[in-house]
């Protein structure tokens, strides 16, 4: 981190106007109040593109924080212990699947006086709050790289799952200018790079997480929702051309027709439990030829949650669905809803 920064703010000032810019996709784009200092409000912020790399749907939400997903384990009616996991997936960048390739996104532009308050507010947007005994600070000294070795397959490891880097961005003006942006680190345990449209809208249905309150923030909660809000609409609302989240959304509309079908079946002929994973099965197989499940997945992508913080700050609607039968019935029930919230 120390010589990105040092790499950006000598480019900025060598080669551009001296300006910092965060290069922001999909959640930053729409809300962006921590990285704009209040110093350079009137800065106006600009639209850019990114060639060589895309928006996809290839950060696995399930880390620590489970904001959009979950692994857990419940006890069921016989008192036997069951894992169960609402993966989920955020946005990332990577690289672009055709020569032509490009992102389109807002840089957050301030003053050169402002590039580093505006960074760490970015580092601690994206990353979260650093493990105990490690500050923000931490990230700009050169001795503290111990520190972050010993995060290596522990729980708090989801503190890498992008990584900074500079690139050069486009701007309308035609002019080109140097930003700091965060793409899926293909390293971390989290990284989903390279799945499919179907695969991607496969894990967005599925992905639920522990809603909560810090401070005066609601965090967390449907995959669905963080797509449809953060992603989607800023995509539309600003007219960005993302051809592969526009194929990944018609996906989504496809997959939920499919859900919806499984979970009238399912409630029609009310299944034993022990059935309920065999016919999920078939129907999904039926639809969906080559796309794997997150279903009670028991891969190494993701975490136990740590219980105790968050049940602390959990909202009271927080259970989770176990079986297929209760997923797809959640999944209808999303989809009735978005289908109303966004009908506009």
């Amino acid at each position: 981190m120390p010589e990105i920064l040092k790499q950006y703010e000598n480019i900025a000032d060598r080669e551009s106007d001296g300006k910092g810019r965060l290069f922001g996709y999909a959640s930053l784009v729409k809300i962006h109040t921590n990285e704009k200092p209040e110093s350079s409000k009137g800065i106006p912020n600009e639209r850019a593109r990114l060639p060589g790399m895309e928006v996809a749907m290839n950060v696995l939400a399930a880390g620590e924080q489970e904001f959009r997903g979950t692994r857990d384990t419940y006890t069921d009616e016989k008192g036997a212990q069951k894992k169960f996991a609402n993966v989920g997936v955020y946005a990332g960048l990577e690289p672009a699947t055709s020569p032509d390739g490009y992102a389109e996104g807002l840089t957050i532009t301030t003053r050169p006086e402002d590039r580093k308050s505006s960074l760490m507010a970015y580092i601690k947007r994206e990353l979260g709050n650093p493990p105990d005994g490690i500050s923000l600070n931490d990230l700009f000294d050169p001795a503290a790289k111990v520190k972050f070795d010993a995060l290596k397959n522990t729980p708090q490891d989801d503190f890498g799952m992008y990584k900074f880097q500079v690139v050069d961005v486009e701007l309308d003006n035609g002019k080109k200018a140097p930003a700091i942006t965060v793409a899926t680190n293909e390293k971390s345990k989290f990284s989903a790079i390279g799945i499919s449209p179907a695969q991607a809208a496969h894990l967005i249905l599925d992905g639920q997480g522990y809603k909560r309150i810090l401070g005066e923030t609601r965090c967390g909660g449907d995959g669905l929702d963080y797509f449809k809000d953060n992603v989607i609409a800023v995509m539309k609302e600003l007219g960005f051309n993302q051809p592969r989240l526009t194929q990944i959304d018609q996906e989504v509309e496809k997959l939920a027709g499919i859900y919806a079908k499984a979970h009238d079946t399912l409630d029609r002929i009310k299944p034993p439990p022990k059935e309920e994973q065999k016919i999920f099965n078939s129907l999904v197989e039926a639809g969906l030829k080559g796309v794997y499940s997150p279903f009670f997945r028991d891969g190494e992508n993701v975490n136990e949650r740590d219980t105790v913080p968050l049940q602390e700050k959990q909202m009271p609607d927080n259970r989770m669905p176990h079986t297929a039968t209760e997923k797809f019935a959640r999944i209808a029930d999303l989809q009735k809803n978005n289908k109303t919230s966004h009908s506009r």
